[in-house]
């Protein structure tokens, strides 16, 4: 069985303010171009297909577009299988199912049947067999408390055992494993990564050939303990800037159940690119517009071309309380990127760890919040948010504070 696995299109999201459905269309055409030359038997979307559970008729009507795309790249008899991430409307991603079935998309948004539910009949209602090459488990993401215990062995086991044909088994999920690499997630500890509670690998079970994995956005391989296989494919687009590594989809090739699967990355690259100026560390509000303009023109040193039209552009400034980000600061990097058809972003601050300790000890009692002037405390959040804060701000506070007084 060969499959292409992708997962975490977020087809509509809105980056700082700019409108992504034309790269993300572009990403779309690229992954139909890949099945068009490697003739999978399925293509799978593990999750969080829209940014939104409310996506706009924009970006639904891109993802019917894609579909039919996708749908004449790999024929008739590929089959096609979305299911719903944390980020998608379980409810508004079966709309269609029916319609959809009838063209081989099979659409996945819930688990029926819930904590009391059967796991093998619930498993049964979401495994599609592609005939002489193998069997998919197509598990939406469900939070743990919606699901039986044990859901994951128990539903794998049963599946594994109702087709005992030496096919193939592959199972999707859209889920945090613990081991992950979350490079690039802004939002993930050690227990939860994007509102989603860790769990380990060997606790979802055993007996399956390849895991789908969709909700982390850096493409890995993980082998658990008991032989298995998973993979996050990764997203195919950047989602932020932090995302700093290469994008792809996977293509999966199993020759027959308890083969090693065979993996091959492919690599997307983005119509419009993110790019930080200031490394990772950040550098003075004087250095970053000197890197700007050098990556601007392309930096002969380092040997590297110049920005591509419509970067998205992040500045990386180091704090430093003696020559804080201005609004002047600003404006000159928002004017240089404007007038080289740049798309600027925002201004980063980058804290060390004992500034950023320093800062979340810095907090009051309410008995000293009580103490400290309206002008005091808007000054102190400015700061705490790295936000500039100038005298003309000052100026304008103190004036809405008297007018308010007055009424």
């Amino acid at each position: 069985m060969k499959i292409l696995h992708t997962s975490d299109w977020h087809i509509g999201q809105t980056f700082m303010g700019w409108d992504r459905l034309p790269e993300q269309k572009e990403m779309l055409s690229d992954i139909a171009r890949i099945i068009s030359e490697e003739h999978p038997d399925a293509l799978l979307v593990s999750g969080d297909v829209f940014d939104t559970s409310t996506p706009s008729a924009a970006a639904q009507t891109m993802l019917s577009e894609a579909l039919v795309e996708m749908r004449e790249a790999g024929g008739r008899d590929m089959l096609m299988i979305l299911t719903a991430g944390n980020h998608d409307s379980p409810s508004r991603h079966e709309a269609h199912a029916p319609l959809m079935s009838r063209l081989g998309i099979e659409t996945i948004g819930s688990l029926h049947g819930g904590c009391a539910g059967d796991p093998g009949e619930m498993a049964d209602a979401v495994t599609f067999t592609i005939e002489g090459k193998g069997h998919i488990l197509a598990l939406p993401f469900a939070h743990s408390r919606n699901l039986p215990d044990d859901f994951f062995p128990l539903a794998i086991a049963h599946t594994r055992d109702s087709h005992d044909d030496g096919l193939p088994l592959v199972v999707m999920a859209h889920l945090s494993v613990a081991s992950a690499d979350t490079t690039g997630h802004s939002n993930a500890g050690e227990t939860t990564v994007g509102g989603i509670d860790c769990v380990g690998l060997d606790t979802l079970g055993s007996g399956y050939d390849y895991m789908a994995l969709g909700h982390i956005h850096r493409h890995q391989t993980m082998h658990g303990g008991n032989g298995t296989t998973a993979r996050y494919c990764g997203t195919p687009l950047a989602v932020s800037f932090d995302e700093a590594y290469e994008h792809s989809v996977s293509i999966v090739e199993i020759k027959h159940r308890g083969a090693e699967p065979q993996i091959t990355t492919v690599t997307i690259s983005p119509a419009i690119p993110l790019a930080t100026i200031g490394g990772r560390s950040g550098v003075s509000p004087s250095e970053a517009l000197i890197q700007l303009q050098e990556a601007i023109e392309g930096n002969a040193a380092d040997n590297a071309a110049p920005l591509p039209f419509g970067t998205y552009i992040r500045l990386n400034i180091a704090y430093d309380p003696e020559n804080p980000v201005t609004t002047d600061f600003q404006q000159q990097a928002e004017k240089i990127c404007s007038d080289a058809g740049l798309r600027f972003c925002k201004v980063n601050i980058v804290r060390k760890a004992t500034d950023r300790k320093v800062a979340d000890e810095d907090i009051m009692t309410v008995e000293e919040l009580r103490e400290v002037s309206p002008l005091d405390l808007a000054k102190s959040y400015a700061i705490s948010q790295d936000k500039p804060w100038t005298d003309g701000m000052a100026a304008l506070l103190e004036e809405i504070m008297e007018e308010t007084d007055n009424l």
